[in-house]
Order: structure tokens, then sequence, then C-alpha cells
């Protein structure tokens, strides 16, 4: 019955084919996974076993599934390099990379992901960085299955701030205003409206879409 409700729970944050596989991981390491609210500066954490207590996981509850999926994944990941090397590793370094890399592939072939997805993902696993955020494309292909809200219009539309041209202006969450100056590699060099200080933004920073005539 404890597996049922488990199997219940998880099918509200996950692709269905990946439910089952992810349960098996649950209970073979022990893990105690919490689902939490929106925290701005992280998707998820692992924290070891300790002192009588298990295994702890824990993924932001507003994450689509797919990208849910990525992060608990993430997350197992460093725990099973903890379980094999303990703290004598860095926390992203390869043997968490070969760890991660694994698990995406193990995944993979049971169609969990969307096509865009699991190329995007194919890609990362090559070389995996610290956060899904890292990789613009995958973060992007990810995105793409957020729930839109209803009602959303083309002005204070969010969107990455790499999906802007030049001239653009947009609004940060705190109610700044800026437009688009230059595109680099890996971040956006924008200028306040105002002030006319000039600001690196990175590509994947979210904002809200204005109309240009500022």
């Amino acid at each position: 019955m404890a597996k049922e409700v488990e199997l219940g729970v998880l099918a509200e944050f996950i692709p269905n084919a990946a439910v089952a596989p992810i349960i098996d991981y649950l209970h073979w390491h022990g893990i105690h996974l919490k689902i939490r609210r929106e925290r701005k500066t992280k998707y998820g954490d692992y924290t070891p076993a300790h002192r009588g207590q298990p295994h702890t996981i824990t993924v932001n509850g507003n994450l689509n599934p797919y990208h849910f999926l990525v992060t608990l994944l993430h997350e197992i990941a460093h725990l099973e390099t903890h379980v094999q090397y303990g703290r004598s590793v860095l926390p992203h370094g390869k043997e968490w990379k070969k760890a991660f890399g694994l698990l995406l592939h193990r995944f993979g072939p049971l169609g969990v992901f969307p096509n865009d997805v699991w190329q995007a993902l194919a890609r990362y696993a090559e070389n995996p960085a610290a956060s899904s955020c890292g990789d613009v494309d995958l973060f992007k292909a990810l995105r793409r299955y957020d729930v839109v809200e209803v009602g959303s219009s083309d002005s204070g539309r969010k969107v990455l701030v790499n999906e802007l041209v030049a001239n653009d202006c947009f609004r940060t969450a705190k109610g700044d205003r800026f437009r688009v100056l230059e595109k680099k590699r890996t971040r956006v060099v924008c200028e306040h409206t105002s002030t006319l200080v000039k600001y690196l933004f990175p590509a994947i920073h979210e904002v809200f879409k204005e109309n240009s005539d500022l």
C-alpha cells in the first residue's frame, strides 16, 4: 500500500514511464524525497545520510515533469557519487558527471522525454554542468514544457534574455527596466533605461518583455 501511495504522488510530478524506476531508486538507496516550494537559487539538493537520518533529496514542486525528473536524477547522481567516493571528490567532478550521464542514458530509452528534450539531454550528458541552467539549449528545451499562464500577452510576457534581440526592452522581477545591447556566448549586455549603466545578464535569466518604445 505504501508503494501505491508513492506511485500516485510521484505521478503528479514526473512522466508516468519514469515513476516505477524512480520508486525503485528511492527504495534501493533509502531516499527521503521532499517536494519543496519554488526556490529562486536552486532546483534541488542532496543531503547524505547522517546519524540515523536517511539520504534526503529535495526538488522544487513547481518544475514541469521533465525538468523535475532531470533535477531528481541530478541529485541521485550526487547520492551515488557520495556512496562510492564519500567527500574525496569534487561535487560536480568527473565521478559525478559519469554517474549522471549513466542515469540519463538509462532513462532515455524509456521514452520519458520528448524528442527535443532528449536530443538536448544527450548532448548535455557528454559533459554535464552543475545545473541544467548551465546549458542554454537544454534549459530552453525544458522550458518549452512549462505551464503558460492563461491571459499572458506579448507585453509583459516572461522570456529568456537570450530570446530577445538588440533594442528589445524588458523588466526584471524587481521592476527594473533594461534594453538589450549585445549578445555574447553565455551573457547578454543590457543597459538600464534610467541610469544607462550596463549589466551582463546570464543568457537563461528570465525577464518580462515589454514594448520597445520606452
